[in-house]
């Protein structure tokens, strides 16, 4: 009875020896689990920082372009303020001329047109209703860029201008 006693006792021992040594192994792959992913881990956030950096350097760079280009803006801005009024000199006579966005107009009645902005050189008359487009104009003229013919856009060939009097703008229909 001893003897099966001790042999329980060695084989409970062995069993308890090969439990322990199967949680031990179990316990190192685990170990070696972590410091793999470690290492991943690592190398994972060394190449995050080194993108996190350039974009931090590509958005330095893009707010100077940002900044250089609104310089540049208001550079043109100012440009464009002294082109919207020119001044002409005429005997005496100061008239201005007015830039504008291109649009379209129709006279109102029939007109004279003429060869200049001040001359009363007339040479042509149009009949009311005709179409034109236009983007700039005097105090008392505007300038003819380019007219309709059977609904078909020319440009003007020769410089052209009628009395604003004369004219409407041309409402677009829907």
């Amino acid at each position: 009875m001893m003897r099966f006693m001790i042999m329980i006792f060695l084989a409970l021992f062995f069993t308890v020896q090969l439990s322990a040594i199967e949680e031990i192994d179990r316990i190192d792959s685990i170990v070696s689990d972590i410091e793999k992913l470690r290492k991943e881990y690592k190398i994972k956030l060394a190449e995050e920082r080194e993108k996190n950096s350039t974009l931090v350097n590509r958005i330095h760079e893009l707010q100077v372009e940002i900044t250089s280009l609104k310089i540049q803006i208001k550079k043109l801005k100012k440009a464009k303020k002294p082109k919207k009024k020119v001044h002409s000199k005429r005997k005496h006579k100061k008239q201005s001329l007015y830039h504008f966005k291109a649009s379209a107009f129709h006279l109102s009645k029939n007109a004279n047109i003429y060869a200049d902005k001040s001359t009363n050189r007339v040479i042509e008359k149009w009949e009311k209703g005709t179409s034109f487009t236009s983007n700039l104009k005097s105090d008392k003229r505007i300038k003819i860029t380019g007219y309709f013919v059977n609904k078909v856009w020319k440009k003007a060939d020769k410089n052209m201008w009628v009395n604003l009097i004369d004219v409407e703008s041309k409402k677009r229909q829907r």
